[in-house]
């Protein structure tokens, strides 16, 4: 499939061929870390050329893919990922539809399927305001929900759920974040002490986030959850490890 794009963009950008040599020099092996440079690079290149009909039977033929193996489906959520990372160039109707497409495949996708998913919508943020409107409350419940379906043995999934929302909760009303702030607080805690260091410190950071949002009617209860947690707070504080430090500073 990826061959088939790259072709598609040999006659629009010289680049996108070279992208596809690129990949050919990589051992795939359903690890999501070794495809995502290079599609991204090969999509940049497809979003900013200028003929919007190439593109578009592009987003067609990603949205509609018949995917029978799980390489094909890891392929396929790598470039919807990368769609909506480069999706500021691309139709709002196209965009809109790799959006939906996403948020439809996650009750069924597979972890590396989901690592995929949950960073094209972690991308979501740097979209629109339009475009952030009309999906942020879906993309919000997906986001919750990939962290409280949390898997110990796939903590990359929570961790870019995590990430997603960190970046989407600032670009948001903070009226329109009331009935989730409670909630969210609460899912995060337990990620406070996760032995992934990465994980516990996207986590301190969010809630920090949260106390930023001037909610007066969830004023108390946030309160009360920065006072219940405190103590693990003031631990991480004097953490060996600077990173985890920072956050729980912040």
């Amino acid at each position: 499939m990826l061959r088939v794009v790259a072709l598609r963009t040999q006659p629009l950008c010289s680049k996108g061929a070279d992208s596809l040599e690129e990949c050919k020099k990589l051992e795939f092996n359903n690890k999501v870390e070794v495809l995502v440079p290079c599609i991204s690079h090969l999509f940049k290149h497809v979003c900013t050329s200028q003929d919007a009909s190439c593109v578009a039977k592009i987003v067609t033929n990603v949205n509609s893919h018949a995917c029978k193996t799980e390489s094909q489906k890891v392929l396929v959520a790598s470039v919807r990922a990368a769609l909506i990372s480069h999706g500021s160039t691309l139709d709002p109707v196209l965009l809109d539809s790799v959006i939906d497409s996403v948020l439809d495949d996650l009750s069924e996708a597979s972890h590396p399927v989901l690592v995929c998913s949950y960073r094209a919508l972690a991308s979501f943020a740097y979209l629109d305001h339009q475009q952030v409107g009309r999906h942020k409350d879906a993309v919000l419940d997906a986001l919750m929900r990939g962290i409280e379906k949390y898997d110990p043995e796939y903590q990359e999934v929570a961790l870019e759920a995590m990430t997603g929302l960190g970046l989407l909760l600032p670009q948001l009303p903070h009226n329109s974040l009331a009935p989730i702030i409670i909630p969210l607080s609460i899912t995060l805690k337990p990620f406070f002490e996760k032995e992934m260091v990465t994980l516990r410190c996207k986590a301190l950071q969010v809630f920090g986030q949260l106390t930023t949002f001037h909610i007066s009617s969830e004023k108390e209860s946030l309160r009360e959850q920065l006072l219940g947690n405190l103590v693990c707070f003031l631990m991480y504080i004097n953490e060996t490890n600077s990173e985890v430090s920072n956050s729980g500073n912040k």
